[in-house]
C-alpha cells in the first residue's frame, strides 16, 4: 500500500523541478517596445534598437532580445514599403 504513496511523492518533486521558472527580468526595453508596439511608434522602437546596439550585450538572452527587436522593425519596414508600392 505504500507503493502509490511513493509515486505520487516522486510524481511531485519532478514537477516541480521540471516547471518552467523565469530567471530573467523584464528588462525596460522590452516594456518600453511592447508600450511602442500598442501605440504604433515606430520611431521609438528604433531608438531603442539604436540604443541596445551602444550597449555590450553579455548574455544570449539579450542577444535574442535584440535579434526579436530587429524581426519585428525589419516586418515593419518591408509592409511599409509594399503600401508605398501599393499606392503608385
Amino acid at each position: 500500500m505504500e507503493r502509490p504513496e511513493y509515486i505520487s511523492y516522486i510524481l511531485i518533486v519532478l514537477l516541480l523541478f521540471l516547471s518552467p521558472v523565469h530567471t530573467c527580468p523584464e528588462t525596460s526595453y522590452r516594456q518600453q517596445i511592447y508600450q511602442a508596439y500598442l501605440k504604433g511608434d515606430m520611431d521609438t522602437w528604433d531608438y531603442i534598437i539604436k540604443e541596445m546596439e551602444k550597449e555590450e550585450l553579455s548574455s544570449v538572452s539579450e542577444k535574442l532580445e535584440l535579434l526579436s527587436y530587429y524581426y519585428g522593425y525589419t516586418g515593419y519596414l518591408i509592409g511599409v514599403k509594399e503600401k508605398k508600392r501599393q499606392k503608385r
